[in-house]
């Protein structure tokens, strides 16, 4: 049986109880002076036996009933409905953001590109680097420096350069990096392969970069800024921990007409104080079938959103994307209701009397009218304060999904230079010596001169060198130079 029928029930057995007891008034005075004591012994017999005990059990139970009356308040199904609702906003800080999954890009991969490129270069170059054993450290051979490019030109790159010189040297199952990845042969070749290596690898590095910076804000930067947005849709503007704030979470704690009404819309918890409030007692089943310690006979608090979160009946784990944050909006939007108010139309969740809140049993709302001026340049749900969080989470977990996009992008572009730059290395496309210029040889007047020179030396080895001709040992014969 419902409170109400409880109620009414104990009140019509009181006030049949009292026609009986004034029927019973009325005949006593009606007697005869000569059976008055006897009546009146029987009638006080009757009222002791019967009725003044039963009295005094149903007045206890009516005052009971009346309590429970005024601690339960009135359920409204509309109450109910929009509580539920905002329960699926509250299931959000039991979860976190969804982030996308980037893998990073293999350090191994770009280092051999690095060692590629120390081996093709000159062997000035290495030997700049090559530590030969020793500590050699940009912090040591830049102390005292003088001139560039020892003083700050290559205080970014020196330790690179002298870890990627080292490796030419390390060995790996018994064979050294150089073996298993050998320079091209010539000079022309080595010299083709460091332009290429070099313009490849300043790219590579730019990208790397970049893509490292892309792949911080997906997995950890957007997620959290999301996060702290739903954060603060629950508890109110500038929250970082789960925390009833008066003022932030809710207009006011401890008085409703301040709290609720045209003062809502701070916070999603603030919010279900106020839809699922009864000002009459700490108890309120406005938007259950049985109470919420929400303790507006006091003031609200941390426990009361802990007792309204207990009688949410939609609960999640799954982490949320900005698709999940839209679509609550979207089901949010749909839900306002409106009604047409004197010059404006009112807009609302909950449950209203005569247009307005005042947390009685049957007015428990708050109302987003002023957040749908149409004179304002911005106007509609998403100015609510603790809507427009959501939709900044939203926004922030979009740039986290493009940004993602991006960084695939720059992956699949560094893989492609990562393997331009070691074809440019093992390619034998420059790896020749260059063929001497072999054509029909004619004997000129100066050439034949200069053979002549040279003949007269055939006996002396230091008279032939001398005359700047070439002597041959073997065949003790004195000739002109090659291509003289």
């Amino acid at each position: 049986m419902s409170s109400f029928k409880i109620v009414f029930s104990v009140a019509s057995d009181f006030s049949t109880y009292c026609v009986f007891s004034h029927s019973l008034n009325a005949t006593h005075k009606t007697t005869t002076s000569r059976n008055h004591r006897t009546f009146e012994a029987r009638n006080t017999l009757q009222r002791s036996s019967i009725s003044i005990m039963p009295l005094y059990a149903l007045t206890a139970i009516f005052l009971a009933q009346l309590a429970t009356l005024k601690t339960h308040g009135a359920f409204q199904a509309e109450c109910a409905a929009d509580f539920q609702l905002l329960c699926m906003f509250a299931a959000l800080e039991d979860t976190t953001p969804k982030a996308a999954e980037i893998e990073e890009v293999p350090d191994a991969e770009i280092q051999d590109i690095r060692t590629m490129n120390m081996s093709a270069s000159a062997a000035d170059w290495q030997k700049l680097f090559a530590a030969n054993g020793k500590e050699l450290k940009w912090a040591d051979v830049s102390k005292g420096a003088t001139a560039e490019p020892y003083q700050t030109h290559w205080a970014s790159t020196f330790d690179g350069w002298v870890a990627d010189r080292k490796r030419l040297d390390e060995t790996k199952g018994g064979q050294k990096w150089l073996d298993l990845n050998p320079p091209p042969k010539t000079q022309k070749g080595r010299e083709a392969a460091t332009e290429k290596l070099n313009k490849t690898l300043d790219s590579i590095l730019k990208l790397k970069a970049s893509y490292d910076r892309a792949r911080t804000e997906v997995m950890t930067t957007f997620p959290a800024q999301a996060k702290s947005k739903v954060l603060q849709a629950l508890y109110g503007e500038g929250a970082t921990e789960a925390k009833l704030t008066a003022g932030k979470t809710i207009a006011h704690a401890s008085t409703y007409a301040s709290a609720c009404g045209n003062n809502g819309g701070l916070s999603v918890y603030g919010d279900i104080m106020c839809i699922c409030g009864d000002t009459s007692s700490a108890n309120s089943a406005v938007c259950t079938n049985s109470n919420i310690n929400l303790k507006w006979d006091s003031a609200v608090d941390d426990t009361s959103i802990a007792a309204a979160k207990a009688k949410c009946t939609i609960k999640t784990k799954t982490p949320y994307t900005a698709k999940t944050l839209l679509n609550l909006i979207a089901a949010l939007s749909s839900r306002l209701r409106h009604e047409a108010k004197t010059n404006e139309l009112q807009t609302y969740l909950g449950k209203t009397s005569a247009q307005t809140c005042d947390g009685g049993g049957n007015a428990a709302c708050v109302i987003y009218t002023k957040y749908f001026n149409a004179a304002k340049d911005t106007a509609g749900a998403e100015t609510i304060p603790w809507i427009s969080r959501i939709a900044a989470a939203a926004a922030l977990l979009e740039q986290a999904e493009t940004k993602a996009a991006e960084a695939k992008s720059m992956r699949r572009e560094i893989e492609t230079l990562i393997q331009n730059a070691k074809a440019a290395y093992k390619s034998k496309r420059y790896d020749f010596e260059a063929a001497p210029n072999i054509g029909p040889q004619t004997e000129t007047k100066d050439s034949r001169t200069l053979a002549n020179k040279c003949e007269k030396h055939h006996a002396s080895p230091d008279n032939c060198t001398k005359a700047e001709c070439d002597y041959d040992t073997e065949n003790k014969k004195c000739k002109p130079k090659p291509g003289s």
